[in-house]
């Protein structure tokens, strides 16, 4: 993209989309750059936007006001009401940088009646109401949405930590599905390897040869961890069939749940695509509670883990589904509970995206590494 803007310097098209890969690989001081001049042009709503998500990464204060600013003329320039209300969603998040709450919470209302399906609308003002400790309001924003058809995997985390917020401890378990859709088991070496070792073997060389990697990699929950953004990109065989092997799992357990009545199971995606990625975590690296708001179904391959955290006698180094204290208060998550799984290698976990999980640093020699996946609507 570098050497085709170098050769067409005027194009704005070429322009935004190099933009936007930047933006992707954290590449903020750069977009910046590349953009400053952009602004002025007729269609430079875009470009806007793109320019104040730069800012935002910043975490500096005048840059929030100059996003803002941003994103205030890129609504105004904005000539349908999903474009309108992914500015607001992002005017909003400034402005909430900004500490003032009650305006960004009003954007984000009006951001989802003119698109009730903005994830990151809903996100934000869910984030906020969770904050206030107002679980009745957010009950009633995830009745409207569904009131109107929406459906996807934030609603469904929403409801459930409102409820364990108003002292629902059992139906907040119910519905997050940590005793009914959790599954770990182990996986056998597909076809084409001797054993799991020499599958092991061959997954470990295909990471550590893959050309994605990158440490620390902004706005994700990882802390302290090399991430693969695309652990296919090379055409491995081994990770080919390991990723081939758990669609082929996820789709089996999709189709066993025909008979179970959950909201989870009712939101099942009729057609649906695998994303991986990779996390590579030594003995300081962990994930914060996070869940993966654009899968129905997500999961872990784990591929190596150090003996002391396989034959463990404590959570270090496991993988734990629950309630983050933060969001419903510490009374909540006791409620509501933890189930935590002792990750082996050549085991597999399967659980739904909107289950809130995080994993503990195993502070020992050797590394974790995962291949994750979500299962997302086509």
């Amino acid at each position: 993209m570098r050497q085709a803007l170098a050769a067409r310097p005027g194009n704005h098209d070429l322009r935004l989309r190099l933009a936007g890969l930047l933006l992707e690989l954290d590449g903020f001081a750069e977009v910046r750059e590349l953009l400053a001049d952009e602004l002025s042009t007729p269609s430079g709503s875009a470009a806007q936007l793109l320019l104040a998500a730069a800012l935002l990464a910043a975490r500096d204060a005048a840059d929030d006001k100059r996003a803002e600013a941003l994103c205030e003329r890129a609504v105004q320039a904005a000539t349908s009401g999903r474009d309108r209300a992914g500015a607001l969603a992002l005017q909003a998040k400034a402005l909430l940088r900004m500490g003032q709450t009650r305006p960004a919470e009003d954007l984000l209302r009006s951001a989802l009646r003119e698109d009730p399906g903005n994830t990151a609308a809903f996100k934000r003002l869910a984030l906020s109401l969770f904050q206030a400790r107002a679980f009745g309001e957010i009950l009633e924003l995830v009745a409207q949405l569904e009131a109107v058809g929406v459906s996807h995997t934030r609603l469904l985390a929403a409801r459930a930590v409102a409820l364990a917020g108003l002292g629902d401890h059992d139906e907040a378990r119910s519905l997050f599905g940590y005793d009914r859709f959790v599954v770990h088991q182990s996986l056998p070496p597909p076809s084409g390897w001797s054993d799991s070792a020499a599958f092991t073997l061959a997954l470990e060389s295909a990471i550590d040869t893959n050309r994605t990697s990158r440490r620390n990699r902004f706005g994700t929950s990882s802390r302290q961890t090399w991430r693969i953004d695309d652990p296919l990109a090379g055409d491995n065989p081994a990770i080919s069939a390991l990723v081939a092997a758990i669609a082929d799992i996820a789709a089996d357990y999709a189709a066993s749940l025909d008979e179970v009545t959950h909201p989870w199971v009712r939101a099942r995606p009729q057609d649906a695509v695998l994303r991986s990625w990779c996390v590579i975590v030594e003995g300081d690296g962990w994930e914060e509670w996070h869940t993966h708001p654009h899968g129905w179904i997500s999961g872990g391959y784990y591929i190596r883990v150090p003996d002391a955290v396989a034959d463990g006698p404590d959570e270090a180094g496991c993988f734990a589904l629950g309630l983050p204290g933060g969001l419903a208060g510490a009374a909540a998550a006791e409620g509501v509970g933890q189930l935590v799984i002792r990750p082996q290698t050549g085991s597999l976990v399967l659980f739904p995206s909107h289950g809130y999980h995080r994993t503990y640093p195993h502070r020992g020699e050797g590394r974790r590494i995962c291949l994750a996946f979500d299962i997302c609507p086509a």
